[in-house]
């Protein structure tokens, strides 16, 4: 029998940011009105980025500043820290209705410098997304940024960036240790690079001064769509800079100058009277009773007020309760119902909680209402994990919280809500407490309060909401998981209701014919793995014929013990695609004959056809110009699936060179194919004749480097095809001016003697009709003198490399390229390494054929090729095209482009390549070094011009270094390769580039543990948002905490998990309009060592492990570096030192590990409580 737990339900209002007074028209104020300690937990304080150490804290000794704020409250305690150190933001509003992005928003604050700082920043207006804005961990577009740097031992000087490095500084020189009064102003400006920001250091707060202090309107804007949303307290620095020691106080925001100091024109009364105005209340006192921790409870007041001037402003003195309206103008409380205020209690922490409400007017005696309420404690759970460790036994109250789960099915029958975290899926049952609901597909859900109650059907606990109150934002729909069925069966339960799919095909077996999908198990298989495929009630799958097999099945996956998956559509069960069309031919070719013989028909190929599925007859035609010589027995294949044979036949009737083309059309057309049919056929009765008079050549005599040639009339007769003529034995020192002769007809054949060495030469001149007769003819030749001087190398001597003057910025259009001779351009070197051929110049006309006499030219190239038509023996061959120096180290922007382009590539063959090296100096030699860029040498690529965007930035690299463009092969008629290289540049700062910090990350995880990494991009002249996308073979096993970046770029995290132990490939994708994709490569491996199983926990007896005021630390001194893992073997953190923040961890078992300076390890078992 099913459970039934009786839970009561209450309603939650969202819990409002802290109210200005009523006297200004504030954003935000904030006078740290909170207990001693740790910043974030009260008011609207929230962590920004995911740093933990060295927690901001609230100290007494509020700053003070005539005219602008006495003593009250408390002061926040900004440190230099580290990268790892805390920063906290507050948003003033929510995204939708309170984001500023136009006009103008003002800061004032108080400041208190102790140690400045290098140049580094600690206070900022901040810009989230529309996902992000309000979430505790995630981080934005920081703006204005408050800078300090010191000038000596006790002063310094303050500045302020719109979102750089570094500062822009105002010329006063401030005392440490003394409080100031700063005024930041953001500016949104039309158009692009011109908000302006502002800085005033103790201005008049009477009205705006027309000057600031500090002004600076450059680099990128903020966010048009996000604008500005909160402000930002910052430790640890930035780029590597040591950050400041500083306290902060009294901060109020605001949209116009005014607002953020009233009107100064007015004098203060410093004692006020009561005048006969009156303020009264329905309730002398509010109990809240008893509330869970983080659950909202409510009392409301009736204010009234008799002869106010004023408005009544309410205000309570703890952070546990908030008030609202904190203020009420004068005419509601006169009115004759008055006005009704409301009181929350929502607490962080659990206990008694008792405060003041404190209601004021003008000339009226303030009214104080004690508050009080009790406090009960529950468990947070911050992931799915977290409910199903639970003991599911109903007894104990818990709060699901982290950050949140997506909904991937609503099961209307039950009301039941599936969602999905990043740590796997979770089931909320509404149904089992009668709890109302109002949810979609795709809200992410958190701030649950209820029980864990373990299923009975599925033995998997799921969590019993007890409220209706939840906060519930827009997420990112969930793509399922990719799994095989082995690898869900041989771990299920960590895949309890998770969305997932199939990968591999589903069979389902003891199906009766007809047999439609109810909500039942239907059985299957997928491989040799058992599958259950149930679908949930309402499906639209229900009704619908079950197949005989799924090419996929997806949906929730719904048992601990063996492969059960609901689907939640008929989307979901992917049916088989009809069986596609196919023409399959196998040719047999039968003709052998090198010449066939005119009248006589010769079998020339047997055609196998292999049908299926063809919905049209296919019909089988000859073409082309000698059709009439072949024949086909076959002129049609019917529709269907069947085998067929076609037969052709050939019968020449005439000499000469036969082709046709055999042609198979079908539907679809792409299933239509053709075959080249050729043959030659002579006549047996008057066979093919070549004739020539030898004795018209005589015996050659030539002086070496002065050849000399005889001309031969060679004639042919009843030709099929050209004749052929070659010389047989290759000396080296005949010529032929070609290789072919003319069919029927007379061929003035010119043999050319040209020794490059004094001798006796001897060779045979082969002439042959093919089909026919075959004529020798035999050369003799006899070369005197010394022979020729070796050919110069062309272009230029590698010792011409100058490092003079590097530059900065080239653009280099090849425009000076003289078609086939020696390039040549300013600041270029082109070396003949190898050999004596260089680089040349090619030009290209309009329809990209080449001009090689220069006329029509619209663009010009650097060629390179070792192809030599005169060439007798490969020889060795090496170019290189050199760029002028480069001054890397200087270089704002360091690109380097290119355009290249292959002529005559293959697949087929092996291609020699076009190598892109940068040189360097070693002392006397040049050395050569590789960037890794490919260039394509396959037939896809062939006579394409590919452009390419390489950035070097960031690298390790000579500070002075040139490019260079290398083809090394062998000079001959051998190689056919043909290199083009046009519009060179270096150093553009205009090129649209996505350039991520970090490329490639790899690590190690436990088993089934969650792996989380931060990463960072930055967008240089982008147009469009940052598109993000998880590619590569392993790309399930990732999840990215965001889709979309602004243009300028900015951090999203990584999360990856899985049970499977091997390297997980990923890519993370970042494209955007206009711009080259770029990419972080992901290695994760999951190895069962890092368990925590692996860790020992014998203990050392002189180190022991401390938990105090959130912070793990041991008692040895000598401990360099501590890591905490839970208790399923996940990395929670690691922190170089012998302190680590832990106060956002979650109650616990933990296992703690410490790093001593000898190297030893201490491993000890920890409880959070």
């Amino acid at each position: 029998m099913k459970k039934i737990y009786q839970v009561a339900t209450a309603g939650l209002l969202l819990l409002a940011a802290a109210a200005p007074p009523a006297s200004a028209k504030l954003l935000l104020t904030e006078n740290f009105d909170y207990p001693a300690g740790n910043l974030l937990g009260n008011g609207g304080w929230l962590q920004y980025m995911t740093r933990t150490s060295d927690p901001i804290q609230l100290t007494a000794s509020p700053l003070v500043y005539e005219g602008y704020q006495k003593a009250t409250g408390l002061v926040a305690n900004l440190i230099p820290g580290s990268s790892s150190s805390e920063c906290a933001y507050y948003p003033w509003g929510n995204y939708n209705d309170d984001r500023i992005n136009s006009g103008t928003v003002y800061a004032s604050l108080l400041i208190n410098v102790t140690t400045p700082g290098e140049d580094s920043y600690s206070f900022a207006f901040v810009g989230l997304s529309k996902n992000n804005a309000g979430l505790a961990g995630k981080s934005g577009d920081e703006k204005c940024r408050i800078f300090t740097k010191a000038t000596d031992a006790s002063h310094y000087q303050i500045g302020v960036s719109k979102n750089g490095s570094t500062g822009t500084y105002a010329d006063a020189t401030l005392e440490i240790g003394k409080t100031y009064l700063v005024v930041l102003k953001y500016e949104f400006v039309d158009g692009n690079t011109n908000d302006i920001c502002s800085l005033w250091l103790n201005p008049d707060m009477k009205a705006e001064p027309k000057t600031a202090d500090a002004t600076i309107s450059s680099a990128a804007d903020a966010s048009a769509t996000n604008g500005l949303i909160g402000i930002e307290l910052r430790q640890g620095g930035n780029g590597g800079k040591n950050g400041a020691k500083v306290q902060y106080d009294a901060i109020r925001v605001a949209t116009t100058w005014a607002e953020l100091f009233g009107d100064q024109d007015e004098p203060v009364n410093p004692d006020p009277q009561p005048t006969d105005a009156a303020i009264t209340t329905d309730k002398t006192e509010l109990t809240f009773d008893s509330t869970y921790q983080f659950l909202p409870a409510e009392r409301t007041v009736t204010v009234k007020g008799e002869k106010l001037t004023g408005a009544v402003s309410a205000s309570v003195n703890s952070a546990d309760f908030t008030v609202t309206p904190s203020a009420i103008s004068a005419d509601e409380a006169m009115s004759e119902d008055g006005a009704v205020i409301t009181v929350k209690l929502t607490a962080k922490t659990a206990g008694d909680k008792a405060a003041k409400l404190t209601l004021k007017a003008d000339g009226a005696a303030d009214v104080t209402i004690p508050l009080s309420g009790t406090v009960v404690a529950v468990k947070t759970l911050q992931n799915s994990l977290a409910v199903q460790n639970q003991a599911g036994d109903g007894t104990e109250a818990f709060y699901y919280d982290g950050i949140g789960a997506t909904v991937t099915h609503i099961d209307a029958s039950t009301n039941r809500v599936y969602a999905q975290d990043m740590n796997g899926g979770i089931c909320f049952d509404f149904g089992m407490s009668y709890t109302p609901y109002d949810l979609k597909l795709n809200d992410k859900i958190k701030g649950l309060h209820g029980l864990v109650i373990q299923d009975e059907t599925t033995s998997a606990n799921v969590f019993v909401p007890m409220f209706s109150s939840m906060t519930v934002t827009e997420g990112t729909p969930k793509e399922p998981l990719e799994i095989s069925a082995a690898e869900l069966a041989r771990d299920p339960e960590t895949y309890i209701f998770r969305l997932v799919k199939l990968d591999s095909e589903v069979e389902f077996t003891n199906v009766a014919d007809g047999q439609t999908f109810a909500a039942k198990t239907v059985q299957g298989k997928s491989g040799e793995t058992a599958v259950n495929v149930m679908p949930f009630p309402g499906s639209d799958l229900i009704g619908m014929t079950v197949p005989q097999k799924a090419s996929s099945v997806a949906g929730i996956s719904f048992s601990p013990k063996v492969v059960t998956v609901r689907p939640r559509t008929a989307a979901d069960v992917e049916m088989p695609d009809p069986a596609a069309p196919a023409l399959d031919i196998t040719v047999e070719k039968l003709y052998s004959e090198a010449y066939a013989e005119i009248g006589t028909t010769y079998p020339f190929a047997r055609l196998t056809v292999d049908t299926s599925n063809l919905e049209r007859s296919t019909q089988i035609y000859l073409s082309g110009a000698n059709r009439a010589m072949f024949a086909i027995d076959t002129e049609e294949i019917p529709a269907g699936t069947a085998t067929y044979t076609v037969n052709v036949t050939y019968t020449p009737t005439a000499i000469g060179k036969h082709t046709a083309n055999l042609l198979f059309d079908a539907t679809p057309t792409e299933l239509s194919q053709s075959f080249a049919l050729s043959a030659v056929a002579i006549d047996p009765a008057n066979p093919p004749l070549v004739s020539a008079d030898a004795s018209t050549i005589t015996e050659f005599t030539a002086e070496v480097g002065k050849p000399v040639s005889q001309t031969l009339a060679v004639t042919t007769s009843n030709m099929a095809d050209y004749g052929n003529a070659r010389l047989t034995k290759g000396s080296g020192a005949f010529l032929l001016n070609s290789t072919s002769l003319l069919k029927n007809a007379s061929t003035n054949l010119t043999i050319t003697f040209s020794p490059k060495a004094a001798g006796m030469f001897t060779d045979e001149l082969e002439l042959s009709a093919p089909g026919g007769n075959t004529v020798i003819i035999p050369l003799k030749g006899v070369a005197t003198g010394q022979g020729t001087q070796p050919t110069a190398p062309e272009g230029d001597s590698l010792d011409d490399l100058s490092d003079l003057n590097p530059v900065t910025y080239f653009v280099e259009d090849m425009e000076t390229a003289v078609p086939n001779k020696p390039f040549q351009a300013e600041g270029w070197l082109n070396v003949a390494n190898k050999g004596t051929r260089a680089w040349w110049g090619m030009a290209f006309k309009a329809d990209g054929s080449t001009a090689t006499d220069g006329v029509d030219a619209v663009n010009r190239a650097a060629k390179v090729t070792a192809y030599d038509f005169f060439a007798t023996d490969d020889t060795p061959a090496m170019m290189t095209l050199i760029s002028p120096a480069v001054d890397y180290k200087n270089t704002p922007a360091k690109f380097l482009t290119f355009r290249a382009m292959g002529q005559n590539l293959s697949d087929e063959t092996s291609i020699d390549p076009l190598n892109v090296w940068f040189l360097e100096r070693d002392g006397q030699d040049v050395q050569a070094g590789s960037f890794g860029i490919e260039i394509p040498t396959g037939s896809d690529a062939d006579r394409t011009w590919n452009e390419y965007i390489v950035d070097l930035d960031g690298l390790d690299l000579p500070d002075v270094m040139w490019f260079a463009f290398n083809f090394q092969s062998l000079r001959g008629k051998n190689s056919s390769v043909i290199w083009y290289v046009d519009d060179v540049t270096w150093g553009r700062q205009d090129i649209p580039f996505i350039r991520p910090v970090e490329k490639l990350h790899e690590f190690t995880v436990a088993p089934g543990a969650t792996y989380t990494r931060d990463f960072e991009v930055t967008g240089l002249n982008l147009t469009g948002p940052i598109g993000l996308k998880m590619v590569g073979s392993h790309a399930s096993a990732y999840t990215l905490s965001e889709t979309e970046l602004p243009k300028e770029g900015g951090k999203f995290t990584v999360t990856f998990t899985s049970a499977v132990e091997e390297m997980h490939t990923g890519f993370v994708e970042l494209s955007s309009e206009g711009a080259p994709k770029s990419y972080i490569e992901l290695h994760g491996t999951p190895d069962k060592s890092l368990g925590v199983g692996a860790i020992s926990l014998d203990g050392n007896d002189a180190v022991r492990f401390i938990v105090a005021d959130g912070t793990l630390s041991t008692t040895s001194a000598s401990t360099v570096a501590i890591a905490l893992h839970s208790a399923n073997g996940a990395l929670c953190g690691s922190v170089g030192g012998n302190a680590m923040g832990i106060a956002h961890l979650a109650p616990g078992i933990y296992i703690a590990t410490a790093t001593l300076a000898d190297g030893t390890t201490v491993a000890s078992k920890i409880v959070l409580k």
